[in-house]
């Protein structure tokens, strides 16, 4: 059993690190791009005819849309069995870290810690969701029209902003203020995308002066998170 367990934690915790990489590889091989002439090829792989005429492009398709199914799936997996085994994660005691304490020494959710040794309790889904987030920003974004992509993330990055400031999933008040900055540094990136898709700022003056400004801010707003992250953690010891 022990073997087993072992087994399993390593299954999970690698389907963790590359699914985001994989879908984002997965995804590309659906992307492609209409030309003047008329005809769409592969944006990675210009010499793909996107067509089902073209029996390179159905090749593709076969493999990868099976393949996206699967490793789209992964995350339901752990949904799944988060929600199995709920009560164990939220075991609903009135101070948040006895509850910790009792889940993190459970050895039946061994194989599912890295999922959830990061969230308060009754957050035991936070990064399945966050997973999903993730996927969607890098892997589905880019498949939007060129114009729509800045606004869409923008207001995406701004409902994140919203999720992750009022739910405060992390039991580390620090690491729940870094990702409400990152949050920001994602809106503020895709704002300063849309302004500068509106052709505003032509000349290399006013493009380097938007790349400055926003380098700036993100340096600030970084610096800004740790330190009230830090103060908060020492407002929770004292």
């Amino acid at each position: 059993m022990h073997i087993k367990g072992q087994h399993a934690k390593g299954f999970l915790f690698l389907s963790y690190l590359v699914l985001p990489t994989v879908s984002k590889t997965q995804f590309r091989g659906l992307d492609c791009e209409t030309f003047e002439s008329g005809h769409a090829y592969l944006r990675v792989d210009t010499s793909v005819w996107c067509d089902t005429d073209s029996p390179e492009f159905t090749t593709l398709l076969s493999i990868n849309v099976p393949m996206i199914v699967i490793y789209q799936s992964i995350p339901f997996g752990w949904l799944a069995l988060l929600t199995y085994y709920r009560h164990r994660l939220s075991p609903g005691y009135r101070n948040e870290s006895a509850s910790r304490r009792k889940r993190n020494r459970d050895p039946v959710l061994s194989p599912l810690r890295f999922l959830f040794k990061d969230y308060v309790s009754n957050r035991w889904a936070g990064d399945v969701f966050d997973m999903w987030r993730r996927i969607v920003f890098i892997g589905l974004i880019p498949f939007l029209p060129v114009d729509a992509r800045p606004m869409i993330g923008c207001g995406l990055a701004a409902v994140c902003i919203v999720v992750f400031q009022e739910s405060e999933p992390y039991h580390d008040a620090a690491t729940n203020t870094l990702a409400v900055a990152a949050q920001w540094q994602l809106s503020l990136t895709y704002f300063f995308a849309f302004t500068l898709s509106t052709g505003y700022f032509a000349t290399e003056r006013s493009l380097f002066t938007v790349g400055v400004t926003l380098l700036v801010v993100n340096i600030v707003i970084i610096v800004t998170a740790l330190v009230m992250g830090i103060a908060k953690n020492r407002e929770r010891m004292l």
